[in-house]
């Protein structure tokens, strides 16, 4: 059985990644408290109305064959909220074969068209 411990919109992500699988396996199919084991929530930006998204600063856990913490690890900022600020606060994408590049008015575009089309849908 499988049961979410937080927000519903918390679940609703882990459940996509555990639907999706990173490229990396960060999030191991079998079990998604993988995810909450490999990396350490450092910050969280609760919801707010005017920035209409919430955000955790995390960190990877990491630690050497002698049990020691690695330092100089990549932080992440993982970021839910309404697409079309989030979007606005874009200067990059990535890609579906990971490159990450600028985001030209064109594919801006594109993604905005996309946010719409899919905002007209029935849940």
């Amino acid at each position: 059985v499988f049961s979410i411990i937080g927000e519903p919109t918390e679940g609703a992500l882990l459940c996509l990644g555990e639907k999706l699988r990173s490229a990396r396996n960060e999030i191991d199919s079998k079990n998604v408290s993988t995810a909450n084991l490999a990396w350490e929530r450092c910050i969280t930006l609760e919801f707010d109305r005017v920035r209409k998204s919430m955000s955790v600063l995390c960190k990877p856990n990491i630690e050497s064959k002698q049990g020691h913490r690695i330092q100089n690890v990549s932080y992440r900022l993982l970021v839910k909220g309404a697409p079309n600020v989030l979007l606005e606060r874009c200067s990059h994408i990535k890609t579906r074969d990971g490159t990450i590049i600028a985001l030209t008015s064109d594919l801006r575009m594109d993604i905005e068209q996309t946010i719409s089309s899919l905002s007209r849908r029935p849940l």
